[in-house]
């Protein structure tokens, strides 16, 4: 048995060959444990083995795309989530329900679209009707002025404030649990007063949320 790497459609996968007295033919395993295994009965060349995954490159990606999707972190409010992802042949878009922590996808049966991209758009919707309301709700509270809300998909930023109090929010912070979206949303709302990390915005923050030192710990730790 040794680990290998092959290039399929220009990216390269590693997987195990394996010579098997048992084997009467070759075939393809996939798992989690193992990842990808070629098993060949003795025999067989390694170039003649290589040529058969090849020849089974399709089946190859799609199984080791499963793997992937289901190795995925899916959360939703702080809670995780098990997906439950089926095919249908009668729907052209996709449907998805969030019952308990079961996310239920059902999918166009001939998408192959990443779990992950199914669930970060439906969280992107979940953002957009739940976090502008919810700054209005602090904003009004606390006396802040503000603009526009948008919702966007930042790389290395869960919020923004602009001088003129249009303030934009990460989609994945709903990923996370009430108590940290209010601490951005707080922080952001802070920036319409005090547009810096002063001793004085930090206060301001803390006086709305006083624990907000350990929210803001476990927002970086789990980001």
């Amino acid at each position: 048995m040794n680990l290998r790497r092959i290039t399929i459609g220009g990216a390269d996968y590693n997987y195990t060959f394996r010579v098997s007295k048992k084997a009467m033919y070759m075939r393809l395993q996939v798992s989690p444990e193992r990842g990808l295994e070629l098993v060949v009965p003795y025999g067989i060349s390694l170039k003649e083995a290589e040529n058969f995954l090849l020849s089974k490159s399709d089946w190859v990606i799609k199984h080791l795309k499963k793997i992937s999707d289901r190795e995925e972190s899916f959360r939703f409010l702080g809670k995780s989530l098990t997906v439950d992802h089926k095919h249908d042949a009668l729907i052209r878009r996709h449907r998805l329900e969030l019952k308990d922590t079961t996310l239920k996808i059902l999918s166009p049966a001939s998408d192959t679209a990443p779990l992950k991209s199914i669930y970060s758009a439906w969280l992107k919707l979940k953002a957009e009707a739940y976090i502008p309301q919810r700054v209005r709700e602090i904003a009004v509270k606390y006396g802040f002025q503000v603009n526009r809300i948008s919702i966007r998909g930042q790389k290395t930023r869960w919020g923004s404030c602009s001088r003129g109090n249009n303030l934009s929010f990460n989609f994945r912070l709903m990923a996370y649990n009430r108590e940290i979206i209010d601490y951005v949303i707080v922080h952001e709302l802070c920036h319409t007063r005090e547009m810096n990390h002063s001793k004085r915005f930090w206060a301001l923050v803390e006086k709305i949320v006083p624990d907000y030192k350990a929210l803001r710990k476990e927002l970086k730790k789990t980001a």
